[in-house]
């Protein structure tokens, strides 16, 4: 199958559009020698707390069918070959004294991973170095990060309080680890936090994660999966009330499909909020009507996957 510009993964088509001119720009800056170095995208870091389908997110996303709940690190590089007809996926798998290359269908790509990864104990996993190369044409050299899932609370009643401290403790380290091994202390890069509704706010373990990172979530965009529009309560509090950092906003998304309308709606578009001082600004204006007047924005991420998405105001908007 040919990966040509209207079929490629909608976040890899997406970054492409919108990188075009500005790398044209860049590159006869560079042919008149007034710049040296390529200019890089930064590299996206998936945090997701258990539960959040943070894997299913990426998945649809890039186009890739990605194994889920294996608690290991995966690295994905897009690289981009103007020669090549279709998308080549080449598995890159080393732990202790095993290493492992080789080149994988987009069919087996699940399946040839977890074969890899299963046999390994758990305590184990973290020490996996596994690695995605795609190479296809008509992108732009991109590398995400999708890191294990984040347990965000310990629910081991007989345990002393003391010992779920230092597991969240070590979870916490292993991740922490994690970033600094594949960025290099790089402080460009931009992270996805993606977490599910309802969720506890105060169980965050994402903030102590991004301590020296990126505390002030100056380069964090949020992602909230599975939104319920009965929880209006929480869902205000989360993004009036500023209870998270999101200077990009906050996107809802909801990916679960409607077999009645499935035929008929296709694909549809991601909606995400203003920054949340526009939110409070929103709310004291009153914008709530059928509209959405002041909530329907951003319409950037176009035609990702099916799914519906809560405004503001929490009114199921199907595109």
């Amino acid at each position: 199958m040919s990966h040509s510009q209207h079929t490629m993964p909608p976040l890899i088509k997406e970054l492409s559009e919108k990188m075009k001119e500005p790398l044209k720009t860049i590159k006869l800056l560079q042919v008149m020698n007034v710049l040296d170095e390529k200019p890089s995208i930064p590299p996206i870091i998936v945090l997701g707390e258990a539960g959040a389908s943070a894997g299913s997110v990426i998945s649809t996303l890039v186009g890739l069918n990605l194994p889920s709940d294996l608690g290991v690190t995966l690295v994905l590089k897009f690289t981009n070959d103007d020669s090549v007809q279709s998308r080549n996926i080449w598995l890159t798998f080393y732990f202790e004294d095993t290493y492992c290359e080789k080149q994988v269908s987009e069919e087996h790509l699940a399946s040839e991973i977890e074969e890899l990864v299963k046999p390994i104990p758990e305590n184990k996993r973290s020490k996996i170095g596994l690695t995605l190369t795609v190479i296809q044409s008509q992108v732009s050299d991109l590398t995400i990060i999708l890191l294990p899932d984040i347990n965000t609370h310990y629910s081991e009643p007989e345990l002393p309080w003391q010992i779920n401290t230092r597991k969240e403790d070590k979870e916490i380290e292993v991740i922490r680890g994690d970033i600094l091994r594949y960025t290099k202390d790089d402080y460009t890069c931009l992270f996805l936090n993606v977490l599910s509704c309802p969720t506890n706010i105060n169980s965050y373990l994402y903030k102590k994660i991004l301590k020296g990172h990126d505390w002030f979530g100056r380069n964090i965009v949020t992602v909230f999966t599975k939104p319920d529009p009965s929880s209006e309560c929480m869902l205000t509090w989360l993004t009036s009330k500023n209870a998270i950092k999101a200077p990009f906003g906050y996107f809802f998304v909801d990916n679960t499909i409607n077999e009645a309308d499935d035929q008929e709606t296709g694909e549809r578009d991601m909606l995400s909020l203003k920054s949340c001082d526009d939110a409070r600004d929103g709310d004291q204006h009153g914008s709530g009507g059928d509209d959405g007047k002041g909530f329907r924005l951003n319409l950037s991420l176009s035609r990702l996957f099916p799914f519906s998405v809560y405004t503001q105001h929490y009114k199921k908007y199907d595109f």
